[in-house]
């Protein structure tokens, strides 16, 4: 064992085993020496409080108290022994801290080696997000208006309102809106896709450190300059003793990961680099100052003019203007002549590159020429000077890659859409605002990210932002801004997504239907589903359809599981059906048919079942042959009455129609419930009675959730059955359910007929 941290083990024992020890010694010597213990003036009467000491017994301390006792200090009147005891303790202190730093400093080494082995993950890493990097310190002064202007309004697209079970209503199923059936029921079920992590951060905080601050995070040997090759290296010197994580250095808004060097662009070159280190808490992301550098090829001329170059097109309200302006070749300085519109050329006020000109009212272009020959190079940047410009003229612009939106100082507070179209959602922006008075400056920028909060975009070195927008709705962007006059203002663009451009089939949403080609009915009945592809396959609801007769939108009219009921209406002859499909990501698929319509009767197969109670068919599966127009609530009281059955119901056959039971003397005759299915209604809470009329089955006998529910097509219908139209060829069954549908294969969020989930696994 290392012979300091054994010390530091038994040290503090030690210490406390003397003191005692210490104390001991001190009561003997006073013993020995006959000296009586001091009068303690507090057991008098009258005693006065200021004569109150500490005897020597007030220090027969039990050991074992002092050795619970963490660095006991005992008071015997020794000061010289305390002073050892607390420079004792310092010392310990001291190499306790000591020790921590060396065990930082290693811990830091690690991590600084594992940097290394993974760097290049790393750097993609942070690539990726830094478009989303938070900082964790205050934005600026306008920072607390604007977390007024969010929340902002954000409209969201899709609305899912799936839903399917016997319930209240004028359906025989139940299901949305105006379906339903069965006395009680299962409600709609939601189904859809909720938001992503979009802007999360990995570890905890990210903390961004301001260009002016980060010398003490690490320096490099870039600086401003003009050089001939177009490979540039450059070193990077760390100061902190933090774990460096990535790299990376943003070149005209190129970012590449740091490699010793980098290949410039011949003429203008910003150059920024990003450092991002760890701590035990977050990541701090550390930007150096942005530098100019120039690449001009030896044998080529270049004009350096900024002041120029930053001011052209403008419009500037002061006269008198002072710039500079030099010309290379290579590195080499070469002759630059500057003329302003067209006048004698401008004469250096330091006889070098400083220029100082009266600008004229409206236009001022000035033109730049060096070189001769054909090596002539000339550059033309026009200034407009305007003295009645005042200060309330100010501007500030959002710059989209496709179209702009102005504001002015007045519309501070507000908030507008702006509309951004493209077949990606990546959006790239930039603000722009009029220089009047210098006092303009952008002081913050502000997202808000999918899970209601904010975040602060990174520009690159030409002040483009780079974000991902929301496919479903808007994306709130607001800037914080110091007007001409120079007073603090906000405004938040709202930006909305609109995918262009042809759906690729790999993420198209998947569409299904029940539409035929032709029918023999007015009105038809369609079920649509549909599923997306982009975002993990999840049911898209009614929001996201679009169901067209012959150009006219057909509104969909109540749910079967996933699936959105429609009631087409035709027209004698050829129509025109569009179903058109757009999933969250606003992926399309849209699908146009040619549907006939030939006025006939129609030959359907009609069943009624209580297999569930023991009595299995009450009226055999057959083919009846209707009018094209039956209404399905019409079939089943022709066949009932046919078979000499009498039905109970609410509304009539023309509205609102409900089977609530049928009677028949003799149709109970044999019933029994299956004793395994009574076991799983009575385990299921299903509220089994066991109680029932004889010759008759109505709703809620047995169970509370008991009732007549209808299958069409092998889907439980999910409209009422009165506006319910049939098809040609249509299978229709009638079942006696006691478990809201669970045991004859219909409950939950899916419709369609045999599916187990929810279910019981078995059909009676």
């Amino acid at each position: 064992m290392n012979l300091r941290n054994f010390w530091k083990k038994i040290k503090k024992p030690f210490m406390t085993v003397a003191a005692v020890i210490l104390v001991l010694l001190l009561f003997v010597v006073s013993v020995t020496q006959n000296q009586a213990a001091p009068e303690n003036p507090m057991e008098k009467e009258n005693a006065d409080p200021s004569r109150m000491y500490v005897t020597s017994s007030s220090l027969a301390m039990d050991e074992s108290l002092l050795d619970s006792v963490e660095n006991a200090n005992i008071n015997t009147g020794n000061q010289e022994n305390q002073e050892e005891q607390e420079e004792e303790q310092q010392e310990e202190q001291d190499e306790e801290n000591q020790d921590e730093e060396q065990q930082e400093e290693q811990q830091q080494e690690e991590n600084q080696e594992e940097n290394s082995d993974n760097s290049t993950e790393t750097q993609e890493q942070q690539t990726s997000e830094e478009q989303q990097q938070v900082s964790q310190t205050p934005l600026d002064s306008n920072s607390e208006q604007l977390d007024s202007l969010l929340p902002i309004v954000k409209k969201d697209k899709t609305k899912n309102n799936s839903g399917t079970g016997p319930s209240g209503g004028d359906s025989q199923n139940g299901g949305n809106g105006n379906s339903g059936n069965s006395g009680q029921g299962t409600g709609g079920n939601g189904n859809g896709k909720g938001d992503g992590d979009g802007d999360s951060q990995k570890d905890g905080k990210q903390i961004v450190v301001a260009p002016e601050n980060s010398e003490a995070y690490f320096t490099t040997s870039l600086k401003n300059e003009v050089v001939t090759e177009a490979e540039y290296p450059f070193s990077i010197t760390y100061h902190s003793k933090l774990s460096v994580i990535s790299t990376v250095v943003d070149i005209n808004g190129n970012q590449q990961n740091y490699n010793g060097s980098i290949t410039l662009s011949e003429g203008e070159n910003k150059v920024t680099v990003y450092v991002t280190f760890r701590d035990k808490w977050s990541n701090i992301r550390v930007s150096s100052p942005t530098y100019t550098i120039y690449y001009n090829p030896s044998n080529q001329i270049l004009i350096i003019a900024d002041e120029l170059k930053a001011l052209d097109g403008q419009t500037v309200q002061e006269q008198q203007l002072d710039f500079t302006a030099y010309a290379l070749k290579g590195t080499e300085r070469v002759k630059l002549i500057i003329r302003r519109n067209s006048e004698k050329a401008l004469k250096s006020t330091d006889g070098d590159t400083a220029y100082t000109e009266t600008l004229s009212e409206g236009k001022n272009v000035f033109t730049l020429i060096a070189g001769t020959g054909t090596a002539t190079v000339s550059e033309n940047y026009t200034i407009y000077y305007d003295s009645q410009k005042q200060a309330d003229d100010f501007t500030l612009t959002l710059e989209g890659e496709k179209n702009s939106s102005t504001i002015t100082p007045q519309m501070s507070g507000g908030s507008q859409t702006f509309r951004y179209e493209n077949n990606t959602n990546s959006f790239r922006f930039r603000f722009n605002h009029s220089q009047i008075t210098g006092k303009e400056e952008i002081t913050s920028v502000v997202c808000g990210d999918s899970r209601g909060g904010t975040y602060s975009p990174s520009a690159n070195s030409n002040g483009w932002y780079t974000i991902s927008l929301y496919a479903d709705r808007e994306m709130p962007i607001a800037v914080g801004f110091i007007d001409s006059n120079g007073n603090s203002g906000s405004y938040t663009w709202n930006i909305e997504f609109n995918r262009t451009g042809e759906t690729p089939s790999n993420m198209a949403p998947v569409v299904e239907h029940n539409l035929k080609s032709e029918y023999n009915t007015e009105y038809v009945d369609l079920n649509v589903s549909a599923k997306e592809v982009s975002g993990g396959g999840g049911a898209l609801s009614a929001d996201n359809m679009h169901i067209y007769v012959n150009g006219e939108e057909v509104k969909y009219r109540g749910c079967s599981g996933t699936a959105y009921e429609y009631l087409l209406h035709l027209q004698q002859g050829e129509n025109e059906v569009v179903i058109s499909v757009k999933d969250n990501q606003q992926y399309e698929t849209t699908k146009t048919y040619t549907v006939l319509y030939n006025p006939s009767q129609i030959t359907v197969t009609f069943q009624l079942e209580a297999g569930t109670v023991g009595l299995g068919m009450l009226i055999p599966r057959h083919e009846v042959t209707i009018d094209g127009n039956t209404t399905l609530a019409q079939l089943v009281e022709q066949q009932l009455a046919e078979y000499s059955f009498t039905s109970m119901i609410t509304g009539s056959v023309d509205n609102s129609y409900y089977l609530a039971g049928i009677k028949k003397p003799g149709m109970t005759n044999g019933l029994r419930v299956p004793d395994e299915l009574k076991q799983m209604i009575i385990d299921d809470g299903m509220g089994w009675t066991g109680s029932y009329q004889t010759d008759a089955l109505w709703e809620k006998d047995f169970a509370q959730w008991s009732g007549w529910m209808v299958c069409v097509n092998n889907y439980y219908v999910g409209t009422g059955m009165a506006s319910r139209n049939l098809s040609d060829g249509d299978e229709i069954r009638v079942r006696y359910t006691l478990a809201g549908g669970k045991d004859i294969g219909q409950y939950g969020n899916e419709g369609v007929y045999g599916n187990v989930q929810g279910n019981y696994g078995k059909e009676w």
